[in-house]
């Protein structure tokens, strides 16, 4: 009987000794867990707070690049920037042809000939805006008298031989239209021609005026 008792209790004893480990292993395995998804959440921010530095740095670097005040004497290779009353945008010419075929008589406008510039209009502001109504570019042979475009005419007639610029435009993205301009054939007096979105008469935050020589012309 004492022997059985023995027994009995050495086997409670190890009961009770096994139950102990087996809590005391799943409490260290449960630190450890702790501890690693500590470690990744750390290391998870830390990530997060680079790409966002990241990201920031890029904003401001297109923001620096970006020149302020207006610009005067671009030439036909470079682009501008045009900030109005509503909206910022960036300005390519890809071509101008002084005596372009719109599909119209020219002496309707009473002209001698249409000039057709083909822009790209990038949205570099934070909503998006329609091209068509950027600041009015003005083209002309002389920095005295400005023809300003005729677009708005010509959006109200069907068959034209052009692209008109327009277009709904998201920040970030680009629109290519034609703009159109009546002209004198022998309007340039010194082989050179001025095409600018704000002239130094009109009321613009930031202008962009390019002076283009005959060769760049088509």
């Amino acid at each position: 009987m004492n022997r059985l008792m023995k027994l009995v209790c050495l086997l409670l004893v190890s009961i009770i000794f096994i139950t102990g480990c087996s809590d005391k292993k799943g409490d260290e395995s449960k630190s450890n867990n702790q501890e690693t998804n500590n470690v990744q959440e750390d290391e998870s921010e830390n990530l997060g707070g680079e790409q966002k530095e990241d990201a920031e740095e890029g904003d401001n670097e297109q923001e620096n690049d970006i020149p302020t005040g207006h610009q005067d004497g671009l030439t036909m290779e470079e682009s501008g920037y045009v900030e109005d009353a509503d909206d910022q945008y960036k300005v390519t010419i890809n071509s101008i042809d002084k005596d372009g075929d719109i599909g119209i008589d020219p002496s309707i406008s009473n002209s001698d000939a249409y000039a057709v510039a083909n822009l790209t209009v990038e949205n570099i502001d934070d909503h998006s805006f329609n091209a068509k109504s950027i600041f009015s570019p003005s083209f002309s042979g002389s920095t005295e008298v400005y023809s300003t475009t005729i677009n708005d005419v010509l959006f109200d007639i069907d068959e034209i031989n052009v692209d008109l610029l327009e277009g709904e435009i998201d920040p970030g993205e680009s629109v290519t239209g034609d703009v159109v301009f009546g002209m004198d054939k022998n309007e340039s007096k010194d082989g050179k021609y001025y095409f600018e979105i704000g002239t130094k008469q009109d009321q613009i935050i930031q202008a962009a005026r390019w002076e283009l020589e005959e060769s760049d012309l088509d």
